[in-house]
């Protein structure tokens, strides 16, 4: 009689955490020590992503949108996707009557003691 079937393995990781804005810098270290590195140790193929949404309710003044579009735009490897700017960043400002973007739903990661 054969025995138990091996338990199936995990083979995907993912998640999402919002970040605080006052502390990303010390949040997204932790994140790297605590989850990142522990997959990249591992071998594990790796794709992050970055998303950034910002609010100014007197709308952004012009010279912020230049420098913020002008720093996306900044050649940078590895080359990017057609729909992207040359650093691979999508950017974009819009008035607030546009509607919101469509965000698929993501994940959360349990809440890290930081």
């Amino acid at each position: 009689m054969p025995g138990p079937a091996p338990e199936p393995k995990q083979t995907r990781f993912y998640g999402s955490v919002v970040l605080d804005p006052d502390q990303y810098n010390r949040q997204i270290a932790k994140i790297n020590e605590m989850i990142i590195d522990q997959l990249r140790f591992s071998h594990a193929t790796l794709e992050l992503r970055l998303e950034i949404q910002a609010t100014q309710p007197d709308g952004f003044d012009p010279s912020i949108v230049k420098r913020v579009s002008d720093s996306a735009e900044t050649p940078a490897s590895p080359p990017a996707a057609s729909t992207r700017s040359k650093r691979g960043i999508a950017v974009g400002f819009r008035r607030t009557e546009s509607p919101e973007p469509h965000s698929p739903p993501l994940s959360p990661l349990s809440p890290l003691t930081m």
